[in-house]
């Protein structure tokens, strides 16, 4: 849409769709986003890429590791985000190179790899600087005696040191 609000485009909506944060083409004239159809307790993921003026939409890719952010860099590569099959606590950012015929022109490649999620990307106008959020939540499990009033803990110390997801269901007494 313009500014003042006229001439609004409708470019992706469904109701049983999440549609991921844009990315503008280098050149203006095409948004990449990332498209996430939940069906009975199923995710379908995909990258789409549509050409607004066109009205015309094409996925680029399915992948149901997908995440909801998208980065357009302005040599014409696009970045996504993918979650770790390996590490289920992971996910990795990936380079691929969509062309105008909305192909892929070579393979993807990977260039981060971590543990966390990565939620947002953004990047220099140059290209030659990308910055993301990695979120890393590693649940540890802390021990300490209930203080006789009951309003709080005291000598607490904690009980696990790894990076796993550590989660205390159950205590035995004494």
């Amino acid at each position: 849409m313009r500014s003042d609000g006229t001439d609004q485009i409708k470019v992706a909506a469904d109701k049983s769709s999440f549609v991921g944060q844009p990315a503008w083409s280098p050149d203006g004239n095409r948004i990449a986003y990332a498209r996430m159809d939940f069906a009975y307790h199923t995710q379908q993921s995909s990258v789409e890429i549509n050409e607004w003026r066109n009205a015309r939409v094409e996925t680029l890719f399915s992948d149901n590791r997908l995440g909801p952010a998208l980065y357009w860099l302005p040599n014409g590569r696009l970045v996504y985000i993918l979650g770790d099959e390996e590490n289920r606590q992971g996910a990795s950012l990936w380079m691929v190179s969509p062309q105008q015929s909305g192909k892929i022109a070579e393979s993807s490649k990977r260039i981060t790899r971590g543990i966390g999620w990565i939620g947002q990307i953004n990047g220099s106008d140059d290209g030659k600087a990308l910055t993301f959020l990695r979120e890393n939540t590693a649940v540890s499990v802390y021990i300490g005696s209930l203080a006789p009033d009951g309003t709080h803990l005291r000598a607490n110390r904690r009980l696990t040191f790894d990076e796993n997801q550590n989660n205390p269901f159950a205590w035995t007494p004494r």
